[in-house]
C-alpha cells in the first residue's frame, strides 16, 4: 500500500512542469496551423489596403463596409461605416474573413 502511494507521489512530481511544455506545444502548433492556412500571406496582402475602404465578408457578421486602419498577423483593425455619419472601430481576427472586396 505505502508503495502505491510512493507511485503516485512520484508521478505527482514528475507531471508538475508539463503545463509549461504543454503551453510551448500549443504555441508552436498554433504557428504550424498558421503557416499552413496562408493566414501569414493573407495578412500581407491586406496591409496593402491600409487607409482604403473596402467591404469585407466576415464569419458571424456577414458583410462590413469599412476603412482598413491596421493589419497585423493575426488581427485586423477596421472602421466601420454605419448609417449617416456613424462609425464604430472593430478588430477583426484575419481567420474570420472570407471575402474583401475593394
Amino acid at each position: 500500500m505505502e508503495f502505491i502511494g510512493i507511485m503516485a507521489f512520484i508521478i505527482a512530481i514528475s507531471n508538475m512542469g508539463l503545463s509549461d511544455k504543454v503551453k510551448k506545444l500549443k504555441a508552436d502548433v498554433k504557428k504550424i496551423n498558421t503557416s499552413i492556412k496562408g493566414e501569414t500571406e493573407m495578412s500581407k496582402i491586406l496591409k496593402a489596403l491600409e487607409g482604403k475602404r473596402c467591404t469585407l465578408s466576415v464569419i458571424a457578421k456577414g458583410l462590413v463596409d469599412c476603412e482598413v486602419i491596421n493589419v497585423d498577423d493575426e488581427w485586423m483593425e477596421v472602421k466601420q461605416f454605419l448609417k449617416k455619419d456613424q462609425s464604430k472601430i472593430m478588430i477583426i481576427r484575419i481567420e474570420k474573413i472570407n471575402d474583401v472586396v475593394y
